[in-house]
């Protein structure tokens, strides 16, 4: 540490001189880069789920009672939604790439 110039410079001066943490910021940055192609292809596995938050739920209602729904239509529908439900519930809770953690929960 140069004591006599101590106070003259920024924090941000420092750090961008030393060369080992310029190095590990390079390193860091290019391994988060790496992952970016892998992270957006396993979120692309969700839009399938998009609808569930996407769409206005009082207006599906009101869409799917305009058919004047039977019985075994509230019966399909009502599969329907086990079945995403079950799907979701598969769906591991944490998933790493690389050096970063995705939770789903």
């Amino acid at each position: 540490v140069d004591y006599d110039n101590l106070g003259t410079g920024t924090f941000f001066d420092e750090i961008a001189s030393d060369i080992d943490v310029v190095k590990l910021c390079l390193l860091l940055t290019g391994a988060m880069h790496g992952c970016r192609t892998s992270v957006e292809q396993y979120l692309t596995a969700f839009t399938e789920f998009d609808f569930l938050y996407l769409q206005d739920l009082q207006q599906a209602y009101e869409e799917f009672m305009a058919k004047k729904p039977n019985l075994d239509m509230f019966e399909t529908e009502l599969q329907k939604y086990m079945s995403i439900e079950k799907h979701i519930g598969k769906i591991a809770p944490v998933h790493n790439i690389g050096a970063l953690s995705l939770e789903t929960q």
